[in-house]
């Protein structure tokens, strides 16, 4: 999961520049490489939770993965939607933040599997 933390800083970083670019393929690519990512973590957390017995750890885990699967999402593709109606400035500072808060949850989607294997 550190591994994907880190592949999803990375990609930020490529729609940063892609923005900066004005490449509008690669910022499509790497958004959904994103988008991808997050998927994943979600998927893989799920699937781990399910290895535990059920208590207050394991439903706050699940609760936090519907949070990034649905409205985590939800938000960073309205935001990344409205970076093309922007100006350049406006658009790299929306796309920055829709970013960062996709890595924000999946950091802590993270760090709430680690303590819930830790209670375990």
């Amino acid at each position: 999961m550190s591994a994907v933390e880190g592949h999803i800083l990375e990609d930020v970083n490529k729609c940063v520049l892609a923005l900066q670019q004005r490449d509008t393929d690669m910022f499509d690519r790497t958004a959904g490489a994103i988008r991808g990512r997050c998927s994943r973590v979600c998927n893989v957390v799920a699937a781990e939770v399910l290895n535990f017995a059920a208590g207050p750890y394991t439903d706050r885990v699940m609760e936090t993965v519907i949070e990034l699967r649905d409205r985590s999402k939800a938000l960073y593709y309205r935001r990344r939607n409205k970076v093309t109606l922007l100006s350049n400035v406006e658009r790299f500072v929306q796309h920055v933040a829709a970013c960062q808060q996709q890595h924000t949850s999946a950091s802590e989607r993270k760090h709430e599997a680690l303590i819930c294997q830790k209670n375990a």
